[in-house]
């Protein structure tokens, strides 16, 4: 009841308001959003326990949640590019689906009924709702009294399931210790992205979110393609960035050792930004190196503003920390608004700026110069932020 509670408040705050706009304007048929998005909560909530419980004693305690984590992406992100078909698909493709639906949906038939239950219950069918409402009670009930005892048992056997390889090591092995803080830390924080795999999932559906927006470019006949794929990379580029940034700072698991640490907390700063360095080239190479082929010197010129923004967005998360749970990375921004605002407005800034520099025009520098405020404005305020003294007890800690 929690899960489906949750699936149905996160749409809700979206559509809900609108639904209560269109009934005071005289349309009461918008109420019929709320039994809708209930019933589609409750039938989602039912196929998700399913499918979880199937992957977790087809593939063990382990390899499930690394799987579920995938295919919720996978899905997410299929519903996002979903949702954009009428912008991805070419003209002829576009008219083409477009006339399929909507003579399927003049059509009488049990197969039509079936497929535009959703669309109809919220149009205000009657008929449709009760019959949605119905399927999603039932389905859901079902659920709950079908996979409560392997819900149970699923539970138990994760908390006891072993957190190595399930090998029992009869001996201590031997760790080699290099020296170097700034090597030190860069693998600590690879070796940190590398045991998680639900960070990939969440940085593949940052990506899955632009694709969109590139494709409606690449769409375009004003653009050349070149034109259309260099801002593209340079958004992707910054918001990866901001993100792996995040996590090897606000996302610390042991901060209290790393401030007492004896070493300089720029070095710290320095060495993990460097490591953010890495896995941003990785997900941006190969996008790179299309470009490339396509034209070295736009391949150049992105590469060029991609480093740029991957760098201000990564410094924007070193200079305002906001400490938080590694695994609540897409949930970050709702700790600071503003922050969030800034984050995208970096990001912004420097695909215009890639563009207009690919025109050749001089306004390229404005962008670049409100890039330039924006950190040093930021970089203000983290330095009078360090500045201020510790008190505890009313007594001045301060060097």
């Amino acid at each position: 009841a929690a899960i489906a509670a949750s699936t149905l408040g996160s749409i809700a705050l979206l559509v809900l308001p609108l639904a209560n706009v269109g009934a005071l304007l005289g349309k009461p048929v918008w109420l019929a959003a709320y039994p809708t998005l209930i019933a589609l909560a409750l039938i989602a909530t039912s196929l998700g326990l399913g499918l979880s419980i199937a992957l977790f004693f087809l593939l063990g305690p382990r390899r499930a949640r690394l799987y579920t984590q995938m295919t919720g992406a996978v899905i997410a992100g299929a519903f996002v590019l979903g949702a954009q078909i009428v912008a991805i698909l070419p003209l002829h493709l576009r008219g083409a689906i477009t006339g399929w639906f909507t003579s399927a949906g003049a059509t009488d038939g049990i197969v039509r009924d079936v497929v535009f239950l959703p669309v109809d219950a919220a149009l205000g069918d009657a008929r449709a709702l009760v019959l949605l409402m119905a399927f999603g009670i039932v389905l859901f009930s079902g659920a709950v009294n079908l996979l409560a005892t392997r819900f149970a048992a699923a539970t138990l056997a994760a908390s006891g399931a072993p957190s190595g390889d399930g090998r029992t090591r009869g001996a201590v092995q031997s760790v080699r210790f290099r020296s170097g803080l700034a090597r030190t830390l860069r693998r600590k924080e690879w070796r940190l992205l590398a045991r998680d795999p639900n960070l990939f999932a969440q940085l593949g559906l940052q990506i899955v979110y632009t694709i969109p927006i590139a494709v409606v470019l690449l769409r375009s006949e004003a653009l050349p393609t070149a034109l259309a794929l260099a801002p593209t990379i340079v958004v992707i580029a910054a918001q990866v960035s901001a993100s792996l940034a995040w996590l090897m700072v606000s996302g610390e698991d042991a901060p209290e050792l790393m401030a007492s640490a004896p070493v300089q907390a720029s070095d710290v700063d320095r060495a993990k930004l460097t490591a953010v360095a890495l896995p941003v080239s990785v997900i941006i190479g190969l996008p790179l190196a299309g470009l490339m082929i396509v034209s070295w010197r736009v391949g150049a010129l992105t590469a060029a503003f991609a480093a740029a923004g991957a760098a201000s967005t990564a410094l924007l998360n070193f200079w305002h920390p906001k400490p938080g749970n590694r695994r609540g990375m897409l949930r970050r921004h709702s700790q600071s608004k503003l922050i969030a605002l800034v984050e995208h407005a970096l990001a912004v800034l420097w695909a215009i700026a890639i563009v207009l520099t690919l025109m050749r025009s001089p306004v390229a520098l404005v962008a670049i110069g409100m890039v330039a405020i924006i950190l040093g404005f930021i970089r203000s305020r983290h330095r009078r932020a360090a500045d201020v003294p510790v008190v505890d007890a009313g007594r001045d800690l301060s060097p």
